[in-house]
């Protein structure tokens, strides 16, 4: 077992060499007038304790109403770098001049409290944007304009001209992500303006800007054009949206206040935002203009090379394999894991392309097509494993092919990346389980393990979920890219390569082997063959029983649904739906109706037990009582004369559940016999009333006194009559949906007409319990007070 798992020890084992050693305790503490009492203060550094420079994942416990602190434990002569914020870069802690402050450094020596003043706040700062020399500095050579823009739907060519007074527009982020669209409303078109103020130190000096877009743009200087970004429209059909990572150079004028104007369109918003990104624009300056130009260079070049090599070297070795196939179609496995590799192609191009695309929609589209091709790639390769090593697919194959189109679905609809990303975080934990489980425990019956391409398969499964973990920023990339999960495919796609050609070298020295095994084989067969044709007798005569069965079943079906009432009853005051799903061919749950002279109605609804021919026995029993005796005044009489006659007939362990409801006028007279209880939605109190009378079932104690109550309704009141199937529904977990969610399922319906209710309810029963059959009949009858 030792040699089993040693090469994944070796893999592990830095994870297990950090040492606790020489901690101090460092107290971090702010304090700041400008906030409001909701308002949440993070801390984020060079350290992972301190976050690795996330803006909101080290939150600060609130003091008092301006005080903020935080414990944290660092070793003795750690470095620290680290700076407070809100959440986010656009709301980070600034000066009284509203100057981001740099980096604050500590250098941990003992215990220490450390105290900051926070006058202001990026996003609360009251003057201008300060462009200048020292805030390039405190920022690392780059400053983010994101906030304080005013904004101005509509298209007007003299809200470019700096002297225009837009003191009344509003005043939005650029970036327009979820939760961050202007209260006024985004109709597609509309005009950006951020007035700046730019120290003299950087007049006349070119500096380099990233304008990163979901639609299309001009960008303005003191009212000249600087750029065009794609064909800016205020009709959809004539927008041409672009962006890329180009960086432009800008150049400010002498003088100290200045205006960015953007003429902006996005007529696809909502489409951005659903998939978690931002519908407006990035705009952010660059110190250096020579620097960054010639880091962007770098950055594409080696873009481009990392997308050639871990796109082609998969895609020569997918040919292979797929001819390989095709000369010995025998061995699937080379076909699935051609086609998985072929799927991990796409992924790799895709997350590379990204850079590449000039138009923010595209990649929209990229990204559904990677997901895809992601779960093509995750699902063959689990074919691949079972191929591999038991020489078939499992049947369990198609619950985790199942699975993951759920969850491919998921990521498609949810606008909640974390939660996508969670969602597929445990899809893949769940699948490299099971290739794992494949490979290194795959049970008596299979003959040479493949331990090659095994630690292949879960190299690759851990190196994605590392990749995950990455996006949900639980670890660091390694390297300069944060596409990790590539060197992962490599060496699979080796690894399967070495163990195939081992794979031919085991063929051939148990070559004589498997032609012994072919002629016992053959001798087998003719008796398997002999047993077939046996089995295949007794099929049929159980078939020619089954279909004699169905037809009789089918027969008690179409008596058990002539009983019930083929019409709706249509009354000036009421509103009245129905609905019934059977359990089995045959079902227990009956409804009926009766109309009086003076036009009262009274409804039963009722439950036998059990299923099939017995239940409609039942059911028919209860109609005819009820079409001769149900008007009677007294309910529970009308119970009891049922409970002698059922006792008469000796039916054994048959028993009926009932309720008889009598409404006159805005008067219900209600008696229930085992059933469950009857909810009332009372318009006027906008709740649900339940009225619950218990009682025996019918054919259970001969002379048993039941409840009669009578019920003031009003105008607008609903009234629901239901079988137990709905309430007693198992969904996965064998959990029971259960009356408190039918009574809030039923306030959720209220607003509708009682068919829509009924709809309403049936789909919460349906999503309750999924893909499983109902385990018990439902019934439901609502009737509606106009």
């Amino acid at each position: 077992m030792l040699k089993k798992i040693f090469p994944f020890l070796i893999l592990a084992f830095p994870f297990f060499c950090l040492s606790q050693s020489g901690k101090s305790t460092i107290t971090f503490q702010i304090f700041s007038k400008a906030l409001s009492d909701t308002a949440k203060v993070y801390i984020t550094g060079n350290r992972e304790t301190l976050g690795e420079w996330h803006p909101g994942k080290v939150l600060m416990q609130r003091q008092t109403d301006s005080s903020w602190t935080i414990n944290l434990p660092f070793a003795r002569g750690t470095h620290l770098e680290y700076k407070f914020t809100r959440g986010s870069w656009a709301k980070e802690a600034v000066n009284e001049n509203g100057v981001e402050f740099p980096n604050f450094i500590l250098n941990i020596k003992n215990d220490t409290l450390v105290t900051y003043n926070i006058p202001y706040w990026r996003d609360n700062f009251p003057t201008k944007n300060l462009i200048s020399a020292q805030r390039f500095d405190n920022k690392s050579g780059q400053i983010e304009l994101f906030t304080g823009w005013k904004y101005h739907s509509g298209d007007d060519s003299t809200w470019k001209d700096p002297n225009f007074d837009d003191s009344s527009w509003e005043t939005v982020s650029s970036l327009m992500s979820h939760g961050e669209l202007p209260a006024s409303g985004w109709d597609g078109m509309g005009w950006f303006r951020l007035w700046l103020t730019v120290d003299a130190s950087l007049w006349n000096k070119p500096l380099a800007f990233t304008f990163r877009q979901a639609g299309a743009s001009e960008v303005y200087l003191n009212g000249k054009l600087l750029y065009r970004f794609g064909n800016v429209s205020g009709s959809p059909e004539n927008e041409k949206t672009y962006q890329d990572i180009i960086p432009r150079s800008i150049q400010f004028p002498p003088k100290a206040q200045q205006v960015l104007a953007v003429r902006y369109s996005n007529h696809s918003a909502e489409q951005f935002l659903h998939v978690g990104g931002y519908a407006g624009f990035s705009f952010v300056l660059f110190k250096n203009l020579n620097q960054y130009i010639m880091d962007t260079s770098l950055l594409i070049r080696r873009l481009t090379l990392y997308q050639t090599i871990f796109t082609v070297l998969p895609l020569a070795l997918a040919l292979v394999h797929l001819l390989l196939f095709s000369f010995y179609p025998k061995a699937r496995e080379n076909l699935y894991f051609s086609i998985s590799m072929i799927g991990w192609v796409f992924v790799v191009y895709g997350d590379y392309q990204f850079a590449f695309n000039t138009s923010a929609a595209q990649n929209i589209y990229l990204g559904m097509l990677s997901g895809f091709a992601g779960f093509i790639g995750l699902f063959f390769g689990l074919m691949t494993a079972y191929q591999t090593v038991y020489g078939h697919l499992l049947k369990r194959l198609y619950l985790f092919g199942f699975a993951g189109l759920i969850v491919f679905l998921v990521g498609f609809l949810l606008p909640n990346r974390q939660i996508t990303e969670i969602v597929i975080i445990i899809y893949v934990a769940i699948t490299a389980l099971e290739i794992f489980r494949v490979f290194i425990f795959p049970g008596k019956h299979v003959g040479r393990k493949r331990w090659i391409t095994g630690t292949g398969f879960i190299f690759l499964m851990l190196i994605l979920i590392y990749q995950l973990l990455m996006s949900l920023e639980v670890f660091r990339p390694i390297g300069d890219f944060g596409i990790v999960y590539i060197y992962g495919i490599l060496f699979l796609a080796i690894t399967v390569s070495i163990d195939l050609s081992i794979n031919y070298a085991w063929t051939n020295r148990n070559l004589e082997q498997q032609l012994i095994q072919v002629r016992e084989l053959s001798q087998k067969t003719i008796e398997q063959e002999r047993r077939a044709k046996e089995e295949e007798i007794n099929r049929r005569i159980l078939e020619a029983d089954n279909d004699r069965k169905t037809r009789e079943l089918e027969e008690a079906r179409r008596l058990q649904l002539s009983m019930l009432p083929r019409q709706i009853p249509k009354l000036p005051n009421l509103e009245i739906a129905v609905f019934m799903e059977t359990a089995t061919e045959v079902g227990g749950d009956y409804y009926d109706f009766q109309i009086l002279d003076d036009g009262t109605l009274i409804t039963a609804v009722g439950d036998a037990t059990g299923h099939g021919t017995k239940a409609g026995i039942m059911v028919a029993l209860i109609k005819n009582m009820f079409n001769t005796m149900g008007h009677t005044f007294f309910i529970p009489d009308f119970f009891n004369h049922c409970t002698k006659l059922i006792k008469r007939m000796n039916l054994g362990n048959l028993y009926m559940a009932l309720t008889v409801a009598r409404i006159q006028g805005n008067r219900m007279t209600i008696s229930a016999a085992g059933m469950p209880p009857v909810l009332i939605f009372r318009q006027e109190l906008q709740k649900i009333e339940e009225i619950e009378l218990k009682g025996l079932p019918l054919g259970g104690q001969i002379g048993f006194v039941y409840e009669q109550r009578q019920v003031e309704l009003g105008k607008g009141d609903i009234l629901l009559f239901m079988s137990d199937g709905f309430a007693e529904l198992f969904n996965e977990n064998k959990e029971t949906l259960d009356y408190p969610r039918v009574k809030q399922y039923f306030l959720e319906s209220t607003g509708g007409s009682p068919q829509e209710i009924i709809r309403q309810l049936s789909d919460s029963g349906k999503k309750w319990r999924k893909d499983q059959s109902p385990n018990d009949d439902i019934t439901f009858v609502v009737i509606k007070m106009k």
